[in-house]
């Protein structure tokens, strides 16, 4: 059946058709448009015998429903090619089998490197000390560290203090701006009697 493709980068890709067979895209994203829009003719990775003849039974329906010639069946094949391909699928067969030998293998390998790498390091950790003459907190011990504040909301308090304290500050010179003025208008007005 056709697979997938990942696409890396813009490069030459191998796609598999179903009647003429391999064939090189020059940009590996022609190759991905062709499997993802015609799943029936090509495919990513070679076309096994039963996915081929599954997909072109469904071609030959299609093309039957649209008046099309169906596609050919491939010729049988000699003796001497059907015994090359009985011998490859033995050899990918075996070495499928000692690949998952080796990668099962390497997992556990894994696994017991990471377990060890953990054994010895609890082997190498300090034991948990217990803290000498520990008694429970207090009622009055437990309000105490209730009312205190964390980091964060001393700063916000330590920030709302400082602007209350800049409105003050603010509001006495706006106070005192407004006093020093009307005692001025005062001053000009009696002057102003004075010489009037």
């Amino acid at each position: 059946m056709a697979g997938t493709i990942t696409i890396d980068t813009n490069k030459p890709v191998t796609a598999y058709h179903i009647v003429t067979g391999a064939q090189v895209f020059p940009y590996e994203i022609d190759a991905v448009h062709a499997i993802g829009n015609h799943p029936l003719e090509w495919s990513a990775t070679p076309w096994t015998r039963e996915d081929a003849e599954k997909s072109r039974q469904r071609l030959n329906e299609r093309n039957e429903a649209e008046g099309m010639a169906p596609i050919p069946a491939p010729a049988p094949l000699s003796p001497e090619d059907q015994a090359a391909l009985d011998e490859h699928n033995k050899a990918v067969a075996e070495a499928a089998a000692r690949l998952k030998a080796y990668h099962e293998r390497k997992a556990k390998e894994k696994a017991e490197a990471e377990q060890v790498a953990a054994d010895e390091a609890l082997v190498a950790s300090i034991p948990p000390q217990p803290e000498p003459n520990r008694r429970p907190l207090s009622p009055a011990q437990i309000r105490k560290a209730a009312a205190q504040l964390s980091p964060e909301e001393e700063a916000a308090r330590a920030e709302a203090d400082k602007k209350a304290e800049q409105k003050a500050a603010d509001d006495e010179r706006a106070r005192k701006a407004a006093a020093d003025k009307a005692h001025a208008d005062q001053l000009a007005a009696s002057n102003a009697k004075i010489t009037g």
